[in-house]
């Protein structure tokens, strides 16, 4: 079974993250097929939201510590190559982009969806970037996206102590902007935004997304770099054998 699959109604094309049995832990598998089908969404001039959704109870608990485990700095360098690409692909989308936050909603997973348009999440949802607690940093953008959506002192605090939140104080922080309570709701959501005039969506993105374009790619740079030489350090890999052992 594909770990992501996806589906096309109407308007909607939805990316749904499948590989359940993990709690959508993300690997490189997960991460291209989420880009392959962001694309080809994209290219599709009938679409006009891209949802990205779980097929199970939590959206994702972040990435696979067990491939953060192997990987030598080759692989951490085309990791992060490939979640840029990823990124990319949302970032400069020109459909309405939304991602529907259940359950556990944490790390890259979570960082992942900082890139799109906004966020919806259900009532039981818990978001969170815990990277800290396995001696890593953000591997998706977190630490350069996340400060410019809910300000430098609230991203550095919640990175810094991993706290995982719920879903009410993630509104209030600005990181996601609705609650709902199932399903259904955020699907009468996405249903009226897709009969948005397109030309209105490009134009009003390319607008609002052109105020905070300036330096925010050197600032992921930075982030890149980190993730980069830290992930493969020894330190990295004792704390990530630590955290798995707890588990």
């Amino acid at each position: 079974m594909s770990s992501v699959s996806k589906e096309k109604n109407g308007k909607i094309g939805e990316v749904i993250l499948s590989r359940v049995e993990k709690r959508n832990a993300l690997n490189l598998n997960m991460i291209l097929e989420m880009m392959r089908i962001i694309r080809e969404f994209n290219d599709d001039p009938d679409i006009t939201v891209i949802s990205v959704r779980s097929g199970g109870n939590d959206f994702s608990v972040g990435a696979d510590i067990n491939e953060l485990l192997d990987m030598n700095r080759d692989d951490a360098i085309n990791f992060r190559k490939t979640m840029r690409q990823l990124t990319s692909a949302i970032r400069d989308s020109e459909k309405i982009t939304v991602f529907f936050l259940t359950g556990f909603s944490l790390g890259g997973g979570f960082e992942i969806s900082q890139w799109a348009d906004f966020r919806i999440a259900s009532i039981d949802a818990k978001i969170g970037q815990p990277e800290i607690k396995i001696g890593v940093n953000a591997g998706a953008g977190g630490n350069s996206i996340f400060p410019m959506h809910i300000g430098y002192s609230n991203g550095m605090y919640l990175s810094l102590t991993g706290k995982i939140i719920d879903a009410q104080r993630a509104l209030d922080l600005g990181i996601i902007q609705d609650i709902v309570q199932n399903y259904m709701e955020y699907k009468n959501i996405i249903e009226s935004l897709s009969e948005r005039d397109s030309r209105l969506i490009t134009g009003m993105k390319l607008a609002m997304r052109e105020t905070w374009k300036t330096n925010f790619m050197k600032s992921f740079d930075i982030e890149e770099k980190t993730f980069i030489d830290v992930v493969p350090s020894d330190e990295s890999k004792k704390s990530m054998e630590e955290f798995l052992k707890r588990k």
